[in-house]
């Protein structure tokens, strides 16, 4: 998950929310090729025709042929290297989380993507002298308490 998100973020600065939004949605298609290929499961017909119509709107919503990812394709392409990124852990951890206690695992992710942005706050700092990091923390226990709140749902429950 680490990855996934220093890789759409960054992309973010190059395009907008909504195409952001619209490559997302690749992520699902993504975890079942690479299931295909990786552990060899094989998706239904269904899916495999929802998901060439999935193709096909994304390639008119997003105005390929027109030219508007040209204007942003290095943001765009972050976001679906982001996107890939997810997909290869969707599919390795489904593995895992069959053998593993599920809040183990998640305790571990957690541990690691603090030490990772520990450890990339020098790289922070340099890269962006002006950047404000710290001073955009918030202040009360009470957004604290949301942000703590939305972590559980969002990754403990999520995988429970």
């Amino acid at each position: 998950p680490c990855l996934t998100y220093v890789l759409v973020l960054i992309g973010l600065t190059f395009t907008g929310a909504s195409e952001a939004s619209l490559l997302q949605s690749l992520e699902s298609i993504m975890i079942v090729l690479l299931a295909m290929l990786l552990l060899k499961e094989i998706p239904s017909i269904n899916f495999i025709v929802l998901s060439a119509m999935i193709l096909v709107g994304l390639f008119f919503a997003l105005d390929i042929h027109g030219g508007n990812v040209k204007e942003v394709w290095f943001g765009a392409s972050l976001i679906s290297l982001g996107m890939l990124s997810a997909a290869f852990y969707v599919v390795l951890s489904s593995r895992i989380a069959k053998e593993q206690d599920v809040f183990y695992i998640v305790a571990c992710q957690q541990t690691l993507a603090l030490v990772a942005s520990i450890l990339m706050l020098p790289l922070e700092w340099t890269i962006y002298p002006e950047s404000k990091a710290f001073a955009a923390l918030p202040g009360s226990l009470e957004v604290w308490g949301l942000a703590l709140v939305s972590g559980i749902v969002q990754y403990a429950l999520a995988f429970s």
